[in-house]
């Protein structure tokens, strides 16, 4: 299977399974509508305020639906943080340090905080910090983080890994933010699919900041990692922050903090009736809006 061919199969593997998937917080039904948590930013990746519902449009199998209302959501009660710490970091540790202590203090502001947990994927992944309070203890998790010499990475396991967790503790409303080195090796044997399912079980958007190597990925298990970077986290409600050069790394951390801190309850109306749709699209009233919505969002 080529490489094109593969990047599209995970979007129509995350399509067909989504039917199969349970109702989350992210797509629930009650009384009064059913509920969307989606993330709206603009064009330069800042939060999009004051949504009405005319800002908006759901669509189920391409049929339009009445938005109810629209308002802010809760943030995240669990944020999962998982870095590559692989000798591909070995040149830019300060920057990357500097970078997630910043989304950590922006993590920290939100209300209530989030319960944060700290793992890295360098060598094996490993557990820096078990979910804790948003403040000093992540911030002396993320200040202690090094990188491994000659280590590749596991970070697909990791992902895996803290997915597992999450749903371990019943993470009400869990988001995962990953970085990783594009160019660095990756020695997970876990595949896209297991990515995809394990934050299907968990219910959590994966959001990935890659610091990124023009060449394409020539191992599978590079093709494996770069499709769980981009088509795996879009899929599963979240996005992905790709930088050029480390000095760029607190802006990708800022926005990505800046999104899962930015997130709207959509209600919308549906017909009793009607079987579960294929499909749950939303789109913005301005094309520079990216919208985030999860695959599971049709149950």
């Amino acid at each position: 299977m080529t490489w094109c061919f593969r990047r599209l199969g995970v979007l129509l593997m995350m399509a067909a399974a989504v039917c199969a998937w349970p109702h989350t917080m992210d797509a629930q039904a009650d009384a009064g509508g059913r509920h969307l948590l989606v993330s709206v930013t603009n064009g330069a990746g800042a939060p999009v305020e004051h949504l009405q519902p005319s800002d908006l449009t759901v669509r189920e199998d391409g049929v339009a639906r009445e938005i109810l209302s629209v308002s802010p959501a809760p943030p995240p009660t669990h944020v999962a943080l998982v870095v590559d710490n692989s000798a591909a970091a070995l040149t830019f540790i300060t920057d990357l340090r500097q970078a997630l202590a910043a989304f950590s203090t922006t993590v920290a502001k939100l209300s209530p905080a989030p319960h944060v947990l700290v793992e890295t994927s360098g060598e094996r992944p490993t557990r820096a910090l078990d979910f804790s309070p948003a403040g000093a203890a992540v911030d002396r998790a993320v200040g202690s983080i090094f990188p491994r010499p000659g280590a590749g990475s596991y970070w697909l396991e990791a992902i895996v890994d803290v997915a597992t967790r999450l749903s371990t503790v019943g993470a009400e409303r869990p988001v995962i933010v990953a970085f990783v080195v594009s160019a660095g090796p990756e020695f997970s044997t876990t595949s896209h699919t297991a990515v995809a399912d394990a934050l299907r079980r968990a219910h959590a958007p994966l959001w990935t900041v890659e610091l990124q190597d023009p060449a394409p990925p020539q191992s599978f298990a590079r093709r494996e990692r770069a499709m769980v970077v981009t088509d795996v986290a879009s899929a599963s409600g979240g996005g992905t922050q790709a930088v050029l050069a480390s000095i760029s790394l607190p802006q990708a951390f800022g926005k990505v903090a800046t999104a899962i801190g930015a997130r709207y309850d959509v209600v919308y109306a549906r017909p009793d009736d009607l079987v579960p749709p294929r499909t749950v699209t939303v789109t913005g009233r301005d094309s520079s809006w990216h919208v985030s919505v999860p695959s599971w969002a049709n149950q």
